[in-house]
């Protein structure tokens, strides 16, 4: 179960990833000061240009930059969907190779993944991704693009309010009706 909705995700749950990033840092980086004194606890920031207000801004941290891309991504400020998948990766990169979580990309699950706030906005970006690029949907794919369970989405299949086939165990939602919906929610994706 996943513990967030595309309903967090605002200004806040991207400064709380931030923060996050931040903290994993300088525990990471105290351990390694037990080895060299000469390292610092202070971040290196940066300006980049923010295409959501038009103007250079300081980002805490590189990576910080791309976090607030698919964040923008995910909450429709701009189009950014040529940056998007270099920014998916670096960021998917740090997270499965990185002593911070303790976990490599072999033994992270999509629940534990989702779980954290920066998997859960990777994960709506590339659902978002998908929805651009006229893929189909499950339900419970469809259900986290608009803040329900993928047992709401089947429900509305079942009712007529959704187009969808089953197939095996599961639902597909063509992508042409999981666009419609995702538009009538008003949840800002697309």
């Amino acid at each position: 179960m996943v513990k967030f909705s595309i309903k967090d995700v605002d200004d806040n749950f991207y400064d709380k990833i931030i923060q996050y990033f931040k903290e994993c840092y300088r525990f990471d980086l105290k351990q390694k000061m037990m080895f060299n004194q000469d390292l610092s606890y202070k971040l290196t920031s940066v300006n980049r240009y923010n295409p959501a207000t038009g103007k250079t801004e300081e980002f805490p941290f590189p990576l910080a930059y791309d976090i607030r891309v698919i964040y923008h991504f995910v909450v429709n400020d701009y189009d950014v969907a040529e940056d998007i998948e270099e920014s998916i990766y670096k960021v998917t990169k740090l997270i499965h190779t990185n002593p911070w979580t303790k976990k490599t990309y072999y033994d992270m699950t999509h629940d534990k993944f989702t779980n954290l706030r920066i998997g859960f906005l990777i994960y709506l970006a590339e659902l978002k991704l998908r929805l651009l690029q006229g893929e189909n949907f499950a339900a419970v794919e469809l259900g986290t693009m608009i803040g329900i369970t993928g047992q709401g989405i089947v429900n509305r299949i079942k009712r007529g309010q959704l187009n969808a086939k089953k197939e095996g165990n599961s639902w597909v939602i063509k992508n042409k009706d999981a666009k419609r919906i995702v538009k009538e929610e008003s949840i800002g994706l697309i």
